[in-house]
């Protein structure tokens, strides 16, 4: 590979030796090194310009390792970020990129390992940007370095991951990266059309095939000739097409719908899915030698959760492709609050969030209560009027339990303030209608949503009681007693 030079090295240490180890290792590239003494001129100097790489000595910090090298990660998340430390001093259990650091180094570190690591990490940000990424974790680099190895050959690749990963920014990048690259390449989502569609979207159809085919039809199996197919949410493709797309990958030909004429057709599939097609197989849902068919290269897409430490990177990124190319826009507390958001829809979600800030929040500092204050927005639920929510039914039936549940939580309380006032009520009736609403021997309506709303939020959260009490918006002890109360 040949040398990138211009390289610009930030060394934060007392020890001027690791400044002079590091010009050897990066002799070959030009390197600008420059060393600092202390953290709070090197958070100056990151407020003013990038940097490649920055080596942090942690021996003698005044402050939490983690929150030292967590900062540096925020200041300049498009840096190499690599820890020098003693054996022992961040943890036994520590791994580099908990902290969001590319490497961490004993501080006796040689030249030639310097060297190394510095190779190491130029070939993943090389391979990366190749993909088209953003990123830097483990995650991403292992999968970059993956995708280029399967992209120049012929085989199937199939991608699994969750919604919102970049399953089809994957694809692309096997398209982009192959002998291919100059033909097309074609995207087709086979859980968003119905099966007669479908059918006719991928092998077309003839002129007179069904009602309404007043034209001949090309597939997209024939516009792609020479390129490649991308088949997303594979996994919803209904089993009569699974046997003709397996017919086709066979034999490499395909019949029009209602013709008679077989083409030949060269084509690469690649398809992706949220489903584990295995399980699916195993029930009869998706078909077995298809599913061997497609996943001869099985490659699993990382969920924003395990790259929480590219989230900086990634909403950088993202501010700048919606021209608010702020680079400190995002405080340390937002960041944070970033961090800890489990972001259930990965990156489609960030990227959403970040480009609806930078329109809505112009020219403004992002602090974590402006952070705090649009994640509860974008996950505020409107239940007035019939919208897509994009949420399972299990979950939408738990949210209306749970609204049912306090409109009879609310009348609860007016009936027990009426009975309390006891001007308007005749004592029997009150005392009878006491009777009705508290009684244990027959449960209420009330008690009956209760216990549905529990028992929902457990099966949602697999009987994790923590997870499921922060759903119900109750007490982890709350949650305790109504299970025993309940015999649940």
């Amino acid at each position: 590979m040949a040398a990138q030079a211009g390289l610009f090295f930030l060394v934060i240490s007392a020890d001027d030796s690791l400044a002079a180890r590091l010009g050897q290792a990066a002799q070959n590239r030009q390197p600008e090194i420059l060393r600092l003494d202390g953290y709070v001129s090197a958070f100056r100097l990151l407020e003013q310009r990038a940097v490649d790489y920055t080596f942090a000595d942690c021996r003698g910090a005044e402050v939490s390792l983690r929150e030292l090298l967590t900062r540096l990660n925020y200041r300049c998340p498009s840096a190499e970020l690599v820890a020098v430390a003693d054996a022992g001093s961040l943890g036994e259990r520590l791994t580099p990129y908990d902290f969001g650091c590319s490497a961490v180094l004993a501080p006796d570190v040689g030249a030639a390992e310097l060297r190394r690591l510095i190779e190491s990490t130029q070939r993943g940000r090389v391979e990366v940007a190749r993909c088209g990424w953003v990123g830097k974790s483990p995650a991403v680099r292992s999968l970059s370095s993956l995708v280029l190895t399967a992209a120049p050959t012929a085989a199937t690749v199939l991608f699994i991951g969750e919604s919102g990963t970049g399953k089809e920014l994957a694809a692309r990048a096997i398209h982009d990266n192959s002998p291919r690259k100059d033909k097309p390449f074609i995207a087709v989502n086979c859980s968003a059309l119905a099966e007669g569609v479908l059918e006719s979207e991928l092998f077309g159809h003839e002129k007179g095939a069904f009602t309404h085919a007043f034209a001949q039809k090309q597939g997209v199996f024939e516009a792609a000739h020479g390129g490649t197919i991308f088949l997303d949410e594979i996994g919803d493709m209904p089993l009569p097409l699974q046997a003709k797309l397996l017919r086709v990958l066979e034999e490499r030909q395909v019949r029009r719908v209602g013709g008679t004429v077989t083409l030949d057709v060269d084509i690469r599939v690649v398809a992706a899915t949220n489903h584990d097609l295995s399980v699916a197989a195993e029930e009869g849902r998706f078909r077995r030698d298809l599913f061997y068919r497609l996943s001869v290269i099985r490659l699993e897409m990382p969920r924003l959760f395990d790259r929480l430490h590219d989230i900086p990177l990634l909403a950088q990124s993202f501010l700048a492709a919606a021209g608010n190319d702020g680079k400190f826009a995002f405080d340390d507390e937002a960041y944070d609050r970033m961090l800890a958001y489990h972001w259930p829809g990965n990156i489609r979600e960030l990227k959403n969030f970040v480009e609806r800030l930078s329109v809505l929040v112009p020219g403004k500092g992002i602090t974590a209560g402006i952070v705090r204050e649009f994640l509860e927005e974008q996950h505020s639920t409107v239940r007035n009027l019939p919208v897509i929510t994009g949420r399972t039914p299990e979950t939408a039936r738990h949210d209306l339990i749970l609204a049912a549940l306090a409109e009879l939580k609310r009348d609860l309380n007016e009936i027990k303030q009426a009975v309390g006032a006891g001007s308007r009520l005749q004592p029997r009736f009150a005392e009878r209608e006491a009777v009705e609403v508290t009684s244990d021997d027959k449960p209420s309506n009330l008690t009956h949503l209760e216990i549905e709303a529990i028992k929902d939020a457990l099966k949602q959260v697999n009987g994790n009681r923590r997870q499921a009490a922060k759903l119900l918006g109750i007490g982890e002890r709350t949650l305790y007693r109504k299970i025993r109360q309940y015999g649940l």
